[in-house]
C-alpha cells in the first residue's frame, strides 16, 4: 500500500469526514437534529487537526478520487471553522490539487481581487505556492485568470501544433471557458483568424456569442449567430452556429474562399440524437473534409473512450484530456419520506468517506400521504423549508410539472411577504405582459422571485430568467430537461423528485443524471453546492443514481441504426423516408445518410459502413441496397449535398415536378408585407397573395414528405395539419408578436390563467418545433431547387424571395431585422430596434442602435442589447 493509499482509507480522516459532512446538512438546512444524534455531530478539534495533516499529505497524489476526498475534507473543514487558520490550509489543499480558481472564495486570506495574501507560510510552503500559482496564471487580452490543472492542460494542447483534440470533463470544470479563451487570444493576436464554434441548441447561441462579444468588445473582431454574405465577412470573425444553421455556411463556402482556422463542436453526445445527431455527424465530416488545415476540437461531460468514437466518427487520430474532478464539493442528501412515519424525515447522506450516513430531521406532521397525493405542494413546502437561504433549482420532469412546482413556491414565499421585486424583475413583467399576455402565470412566480424554466417560454423571456437567476434576484427556478442542454445556470441546490424525462416518459440515465447534478455549485459563486432527492421509501431510486458511474461512451444515432436496431435497417434499404412506417427514427435517418454517401461515391459509402459493427456479407448487402434504391435519379448531386437530412428519393420527386412546370407556378412572388394578391385559395398561383402561396407550396411539399406524420412522429405535443401550421409560420415570417399568435387562438375562449398558459405553450411548440425547424427544412430544399432552375437574372431579381426558409427560421423579413438576429440578437429585442435604423444601412446595425437610439427602445431591449455585448 502506498503512503497516498494509506492516506485515503485512514479511519482518522474518513471518521472526520462523516463528522463534517453531518455539521454542513445541518448547517445549510437550518434543520434540528434529534437529542440521540448530539454524540454523531460532535466535533472534537484534535482529530480534526490529525486528518487535515492526513489530508494534506492525500493533496499530492496524482489519483483524481484521492485529490477529490482531499477536496471534500478542505472545504468541509473550512466551511465548519471559517477562520484563517483552515482558510489557509483550505488554499493549500486546492493548490495542490490544481484548483487554484475557487480560492478566491476564501476571504480570511485572500484579497482575490488585488490578488493579495493577508498571511504567510512558511518558507518552503510559500515557495511551493508560489510557483503553483506562478503556473497556473494564464495572462489573457482581456482578463487574468487562474487555470486549474485539467485547463493547464487543455490550454498547452490548444497552443500546440496539434491539429485535433477531444476534451472529456465534469460539467463544471471549465471546458467551454478555456476554448473561448482560446479563441480571444487568438483574435487579438492574429491579423486574420476565423473560428466556428457549433452548439447543439439555440439556447447556447446567445450565451457562448454573448460571453465572447463581450471578451473582445475592443478588439475589431465579428461575432455572428448566423451565415450571411461571407464574401464581405472581415478578417476576424467567430461564428456560433447550430448544425442546422452550418448547413448554409456550407452552401456559401462552397463560392466562397473563406477558411477557418479553428472548428469547435460543444456537447459531442448530441450525436446520439436521431435526426439532429445524424445532421451533428454529417456537418462534422463536411466542415472536415473542407477544412483540413484548421484545427479541430470536440468536446462533452463526463465521456469515455472518446478517441475511439472520434475515430469512427470521423477517421481522426486524437489526443484526449480527461478529467474526473469536480472543482466543487458537493453534499448529496437523500430526503426518504416513510408510510406511518409522522415525525421525521428520514436523512441518507452520501460521505465522501464513501459510507452513507442515516440521520433525520423532524417535521411537523406526515409527509408521506400529502407527497404521494399532493407532490406539487409538498415539494414547495420542503423548498421553501430547506432551501430558504439559497439559490434553488428545481428539476420537473414535465412542462406543466415545473409550472406548477414555481406556482406552489410563489404561494408559499407569498406567506413569508415574498422577494421585494427588483426593477428588471418589473420590466420583465411588463414584457411578458405585452408580448406574451397579462393573465401568463410566469408573471405571477416572477413576482415572488420564481420563475420555471422550459423549452416552451419566449426566447428573449428565458435569457432574461437566466440572467435574473445568476444575479441572484431569482431565487427559484424549476427546470426541466433543458437544463441538460448546456445552458449555465450553476444552483446552491438542487432538489429532484423523479428523476424522468419527456414528460415524465422517460428515466434520466446514469449519464444525465450526473450532468443534471453537476449544476449543482459552481466555482464563480461557491466552493460547494447540494444535491437533495426527495424520494418515498415505497419508491427509493436515489442511492444507486447518485451510486453510479456517471460516465459514458458515445453512441452515434447511425451505430445505434447498425447494431440494435439492424433488422429494420436491413428490412427498409429500397423504402423512401415517408414509406418507413413503426421505424426507428434512427434507421430513417442513418438511411437517408447513408443514401447521400451513395450519391457521391460507393467507395464512400463502403468505408463508412466498415467503421460500424457490420460484418462482410452485410456491408454487402447495405451497399447493394443502397445504391438500387438510387438508380434513376436526376436531381443535382449539389442539392442533396445541401440537404442532407432529406431523403435524396423525395428530393428527386420534388426536384422532378419543379422542373416539369414553369418557375412561375413554384415562386413566391409576393412581399411578406404586402398587400397585392388575392387572399383566395381557388384563385391562380401566381394571382394569390403571400399568404395563400406561402401556403400552397407548404401543402405541396407536404403531399411528397408527409410533413404532418414528420410533426406527429418527432415531436410528442401532437399532430398538427399542414394550414394549422401555415397558420403561424406566416404571421411569424411577418414579424408579428407572440401575443398576436396567442390572441388568435384564445379569440373566443377562457382567458382563465391555466388555459392562458395551454394556449401559450401550443403557439411556442408550433413556432420552435413545426416553423423553425419542420418547415424551414423543407423550404431549404424548395430554394435550393428553384434557384437551380433559374437563370442568373432571375436568381438575381428574386433573390430576397428565395430566402423564405432563412425567414422562417429567424421569424423576420425585413433585412435590417435579419441582420441582427444574425448578429446574435433575439427576434423580439431585432424587431424593436429595427425600426429605427436608416434604409439602406449596413454594417454592425445593433451597435449602431445602442449609440443613437438606445433610448428609445424598451427597458427590456436596452438591456439585451447591452447583455449580448453591444
Amino acid at each position: 500500500m502506498t503512503t497516498y493509499e494509506y492516506a485515503f482509507e485512514h479511519p482518522a480522516l474518513n471518521e472526520m469526514l462523516d463528522v463534517l459532512t453531518l455539521r454542513q446538512f445541518f448547517r445549510e438546512t437550518g434543520a434540528t437534529h434529534f437529542p440521540e444524534e448530539n454524540e454523531r455531530i460532535v466535533l472534537d478539534d484534535v482529530k480534526l487537526k490529525k486528518a487535515a495533516l492526513i489530508t494534506s499529505i492525500l493533496s499530492s497524489s496524482p489519483n483524481d478520487e484521492h485529490r477529490s476526498k482531499a477536496l471534500a475534507f478542505a472545504i468541509l473543514a473550512y466551511l465548519e471553522k471559517q477562520t484563517i487558520q483552515y482558510a489557509g490550509f483550505c488554499y493549500l489543499v486546492l493548490s495542490r490539487i490544481g484548483n487554484i480558481y475557487p480560492t478566491k472564495h476564501l476571504v480570511e486570506i485572500l484579497n482575490a481581487d488585488e490578488d493579495h495574501f493577508y498571511v504567510s507560510y512558511d518558507e518552503a510552503l510559500n515557495l511551493e505556492l508560489s510557483m503553483q500559482r506562478a503556473n497556473a496564471l494564464l495572462k489573457l487580452p482581456d482578463d487574468d485568470v487562474y487555470l486549474s490543472e485539467y485547463q493547464e492542460q487543455l490550454w498547452e494542447h490548444l497552443i500546440s501544433d496539434e491539429k485535433t483534440l477531444a476534451i472529456s470533463g465534469p460539467t463544471s470544470s471549465g471546458k467551454s471557458y478555456t476554448i473561448q479563451s482560446y479563441i480571444v487570444s487568438k483574435c487579438t493576436s492574429c491579423e486574420k483568424y476565423r473560428a466556428v464554434y457549433v452548439v447543439p441548441t439555440k439556447a447556447l447561441l446567445f450565451e457562448v456569442s454573448s460571453n465572447l462579444r463581450q471578451r473582445l468588445s475592443t478588439y475589431d473582431v465579428t461575432i455572428k449567430t448566423g451565415v450571411g454574405d461571407i464574401s464581405k465577412s472581415g478578417a476576424k470573425e467567430v461564428l456560433v452556429l447550430t448544425p442546422e444553421r452550418c448547413l448554409r455556411l456550407l452552401k456559401e463556402k462552397e463560392s466562397t474562399d473563406y477558411r477557418i482556422d479553428l472548428l469547435f463542436f460543444d456537447e459531442i453526445q448530441k450525436m446520439e440524437d436521431d435526426e439532429r445527431g445524424v445532421l451533428f455527424e454529417y456537418i462534422l465530416n463536411e466542415l472536415l473534409t473542407q477544412e483540413e488545415g484548421a484545427k479541430v476540437v470536440v468536446a462533452g461531460p463526463y465521456l469515455k473512450n472518446l478517441k475511439r468514437t472520434l475515430h469512427q466518427l470521423s477517421g481522426l487520430d486524437s489526443p484526449v484530456i480527461e478529467s474526473r474532478l469536480a472543482p466543487v464539493y458537493q453534499i448529496r442528501s437523500i430526503f426518504r419520506v416513510t408510510a406511518n412515519v409522522r415525525d421525521r424525515i428520514n436523512i441518507f447522506l452520501k460521505s465522501p468517506s464513501g459510507k452513507t450516513l442515516q440521520t433525520s430531521v423532524p417535521v411537523e406532521r406526515a409527509m408521506y400521504t400529502s407527497l404521494v397525493q399532493h407532490q406539487k405542494q409538498t415539494m414547495a413546502e420542503l423548498v421553501t423549508i430547506y432551501g430558504k437561504d439559497s439559490t434553488n433549482v428545481i428539476y420537473a420532469p414535465r412542462r406543466t410539472t415545473a409550472e406548477d412546482y414555481a406556482l406552489e413556491i410563489a404561494e408559499k414565499s407569498a406567506l413569508y411577504g415574498g422577494i421585494t421585486e427588483s426593477r428588471e424583475v418589473l420590466e420583465l413583467i411588463e414584457y411578458l405582459s405585452d408580448e406574451v399576455h397579462p393573465n401568463y402565470s410566469l408573471i405571477r412566480c416572477l413576482k415572488k422571485g420564481v420563475a420555471f424554466h422550459h423549452g416552451l417560454i419566449p426566447e428573449l423571456a428565458k435569457l432574461e430568467i437566466e440572467g435574473l437567476y445568476k444575479k441572484g434576484q431569482l431565487k427559484n427556478l424549476a427546470c426541466t430537461s433543458t437544463l441538460l442542454e448546456g445552458v449555465n445556470l450553476p444552483a446552491d441546490k438542487i432538489f429532484i423528485f423523479r428523476p424522468l424525462k419527456n414528460d415524465s416518459r422517460t428515466p434520466l440515465d446514469n449519464f444525465e443524471f450526473g450532468n443534471l447534478i453537476g449544476r449543482a455549485g459552481r466555482t464563480s459563486s461557491k466552493l460547494n453546492g447540494s444535491v437533495y432527492c426527495i424520494e418515498l421509501s415505497t419508491e427509493t431510486w436515489a442511492s444507486e443514481k447518485l451510486d453510479s458511474d456517471f460516465s459514458k461512451e458515445i453512441i452515434p444515432a447511425t451505430t445505434r441504426a447498425t447494431t440494435v436496431h439492424k433488422i429494420h435497417l436491413l428490412s427498409n434499404l429500397a423504402n423512401s423516408s415517408a414509406e418507413m412506417t413503426n421505424v426507428p427514427a434512427s434507421v430513417i435517418y442513418t438511411i437517408i445518410l447513408l443514401r447521400h454517401k451513395a450519391v457521391r461515391s460507393s467507395a464512400e459509402l463502403r468505408t463508412y459502413l466498415q467503421t460500424k459493427a457490420l460484418n462482410a456479407g452485410e456491408v454487402d448487402t447495405i451497399t447493394r441496397g443502397i445504391q438500387g434504391s438510387l438508380q434513376r435519379l436526376s436531381i443535382p448531386q449539389d442539392i442533396l449535398k445541401q440537404n442532407p437530412t432529406i431523403d435524396p428519393l423525395l428530393q428527386n420527386r420534388l426536384y422532378e415536378r419543379m422542373r416539369s412546370q414553369p418557375s412561375s407556378e413554384w415562386l413566391i412572388d409576393k412581399h411578406p408585407l404586402g398587400k397585392e394578391g388575392k387572399d383566395d385559395r381557388a384563385a391562380k398561383f401566381t394571382d394569390k397573395s403571400f399568404y395563400f402561396q406561402f401556403e400552397e407550396i407548404a401543402q405541396r411539399l407536404n403531399e411528397i414528405f408527409n410533413i404532418e406524420g414528420a410533426i406527429s412522429r418527432s415531436h410528442a405535443d401532437g399532430a398538427a395539419s399542414i394550414l394549422q401550421v401555415v397558420r403561424y409560420a406566416v404571421p411569424w415570417i411577418q414579424q408579428r408578436t407572440l401575443r398576436h399568435l396567442i390572441d388568435k387562438d384564445l379569440a373566443g375562449k377562457s382567458q382563465d390563467s391555466e388555459h392562458v398558459d395551454r394556449v401559450i405553450r401550443g403557439v411556442i411548440m408550433h413556432v420552435n418545433n413545426n416553423v423553425q425547424f419542420e418547415l424551414v427544412k423543407y423550404f431549404k430544399l424548395w430554394s435550393d431547387i428553384l434557384t437551380t432552375l433559374l437563370t442568373d437574372a432571375e436568381r438575381e431579381q428574386w433573390s430576397f424571395y428565395l430566402s423564405v426558409d432563412e425567414m422562417l427560421e429567424m421569424g423576420a423579413c425585413t433585412p435590417a431585422a435579419l441582420n441582427m438576429i444574425r448578429d446574435g440578437i433575439s427576434r423580439s429585442a431585432a424587431i424593436e430596434a429595427a425600426r429605427f435604423i436608416p434604409k439602406g444601412l449596413e454594417g454592425d446595425l445593433a451597435s449602431w442602435v445602442v449609440k443613437n437610439k438606445l433610448s428609445s427602445l424598451s427597458a427590456i431591449t436596452r438591456r439585451h442589447l447591452q447583455n449580448q455585448g453591444y
